[in-house]
Order: C-alpha cells, then structure tokens, then sequence
C-alpha cells in the first residue's frame, strides 16, 4: 500500500512539470503586429469617458471641503478649550486638598 502510494507520488510529481511545460508553449506568430482597435470603439470609448467637472461643481466641491476643515478646525479648538478647563479644575481641587491637609497638620499641632 506504501509503495503505491510512494510511487503515485513520485509519478505526479515528474508527470506535472513536464505537463505544465507542453501547455505554456509560445505561438512565434502571436505579438508581431500590435492591434489596432476599429474606429468605432474609438469614438464609444471617447463617448464613455465623463464629462469635465463644471466650473460651478468644482466651486461647490471647494466650498464644501473649506466647510469641512472649518468644522474640523473648531472641533479641534473646542477639545483644546475643554482640556485646558479640565486641567484648571484639576489644579484647583490638587491645591484645596493641599489647603486642607495643611489646615489638618495645623490644627494637630
């Protein structure tokens, strides 16, 4: 049972590159004139492309990517306005808890 095993094995293994070999072969014809495409795919593939973008549609399109980075850049703005808050009221509350520590140690002593 090995054995044939082994030995299929063997035999796919040198029948499949010398099959592959025969199925690649070159045609010595094929590539020598380059095609040209008809007139009439020509003019349909000329008919596919889109139409410049009009003057008014770029205008929009800028105008809507300033809004965007306008919208983006006060975003921004307001997330640095809220962290400097926030770092102010968590020097506020670090300073009352020193406050009150220093009252405690004076009123033990």
């Amino acid at each position: 049972m090995k054995r044939v095993l082994l030995a299929t094995l063997f035999w796919l293994s040198i029948g499949v590159p010398a099959l592959a070999e025969t199925q690649s072969v070159i045609d010595p014809t094929e590539g020598l004139e380059p095609s040209k495409p008809p007139a009439a795919e020509k003019k349909s593939a000329q008919s596919d492309k889109k139409p410049a973008q009009s003057d008014a549609a770029l205008k929009r399109a800028r105008q809507r990517a300033e809004a965007e980075e306008r919208r983006r850049a006060h975003a921004e703005s307001e997330q640095r306005r809220h962290a400097r808050a926030e770092e102010r009221r968590h020097a506020r509350a670090e300073a009352r808890a020193l406050a009150a520590e220093q009252e405690r140690a004076r009123l033990r002593a």
